[in-house]
């Protein structure tokens, strides 16, 4: 499991989709929070674009849907549970 969304984000340096743009972007950002919840980024993205955010939102859910399947919770219906 990824420690945290900043190590996370930044691992993602080499796609050639939207998150790899925002990785790029924010990598030699002083400024980035290195770790925090999603409050703490939500509050570091208030300050860009609405493109910006929607970007961050949707690498936030692929590092939440990371930390299930690391955790084994991933694709588990209601009546699945994990043992």
């Amino acid at each position: 499991m990824t420690s945290s969304f900043a190590n996370w984000l930044f691992d993602q340096v080499d796609r050639e989709d939207e998150v790899g743009d925002l990785a790029r972007e924010f990598e030699d950002d002083e400024g980035f929070p290195d770790d925090g919840d999603r409050a703490v980024y939500e509050a570091y993205f208030d300050e860009f674009d609405v493109d910006t955010q929607a970007v961050f939102e949707r690498a936030w859910e692929e590092f939440e849907l990371g930390d299930a399947e690391d955790l084994g919770y991933a694709g588990l219906d209601e009546d699945d549970s994990v043992e």
